[in-house]
């Protein structure tokens, strides 16, 4: 975290220190070869590609095998997950060697696509192209919220009529899950987790992303406020999980939500901090 300030205003010799109300958030995000499933944590100054990934911190390439490529996904077809390709990829982008463009979604160049900040995304490395991608933008100043609707219908078996909503959680914090607004939002729980509606996270460790098994699935139970797991990935926790309500959805993780219910769901989340000021305190 960091923020702008005039030469020697914020020194804490001062009486009053002075800076920017601003205040800017950076991480680097460890990418290998294959998959990896990230989300926005910030708000940037510009929405467009060009301004959020850069266009020389990727691989380039001439043809699309050759370099780094971005996906978002729409959950109106089906799901993301570690045996199935229902969902429909709404854009895909690509880094040419004369910068990004379109493979899907658009035509030609793609630097002006607006980035949907309410989405998760999938960078795909070509083999050997491991690198760190530093993504920066402004702390978010009012409560983030998503909007994830229901199954075409309910069903038990027929991953095809759910819905799956590839979301960022948008706030720069590490929160464990049973603080972070699922409760009363929509989200369906039951006991039984064949009936519930369900939380995934996609697993970065090894670059096999949804070809693996989620890093974590979790679901509400009946009484809506007690979480369980279905699943989680012995790659990511060889010692086993975290007691299900206390597990960290870390800010850069997309979080996979599973609707096989109807009905809306809004997950909202409010700042869990105090809005900065011009006066520095400390």
């Amino acid at each position: 975290f960091y923020r702008v300030a005039k030469k020697d205003r914020w020194i804490d010799t001062n009486a009053v220190r002075l800076a920017s109300e601003e205040i800017y958030v950076t991480k680097a995000l460890p990418l290998m070869e294959g998959e990896n499933w990230f989300s926005p944590f910030f708000i940037p100054d510009t929405s467009t590609v060009n301004y959020v990934f850069n266009t020389n911190l990727l691989p380039r390439g001439s043809i699309e095998a050759d370099a780094a490529t971005i996906s978002w996904y729409t959950p109106d077809v089906g799901s993301v997950n570690a045996t199935n390709y229902y969902s429909m990829v709404t854009n895909r982008i690509w880094l040419a060697n004369s910068g990004w463009q379109y493979s899907i979604g658009g035509i030609g160049p793609a630097g002006g696509m607006i980035v949907p900040i309410d989405q998760a995304f999938n960078i795909e490395l070509p083999a050997g192209m491991g690198t760190n991608l530093v993504l920066i933008g402004q702390l978010p100043t009012q409560a983030v919220t998503r909007i994830a609707g229901g199954a075409s219908a309910f069903s038990v078996v027929d991953d095809t009529l759910w819905k799956y909503h590839v979301l960022s959680y948008g706030l720069p914090v590490r929160t464990a899950i049973e603080n972070l607004g699922f409760a009363g939002s929509g989200l369906v729980g039951n006991n039984n987790p064949s009936l519930a509606d369900e939380i995934r996270i996609l697993s970065n460790v090894n670059g096999n992303g949804s070809l693996d098994q989620p890093k974590a699935r979790l679901y509400l139970k009946s009484d809506g406020t007690t979480w369980a797991y279905r699943s989680y990935s012995t790659n990511d926790f060889p010692y086993g999980p975290p007691s299900a309500n206390s597990y960290i959805i870390e800010p850069d993780e997309s979080v996979v939500v599973v609707r096989r219910n109807t009905g809306g769901m809004t997950w909202t989340n409010p700042l869990p901090y105090s809005l900065p000021t011009k006066n520095m305190t400390p």
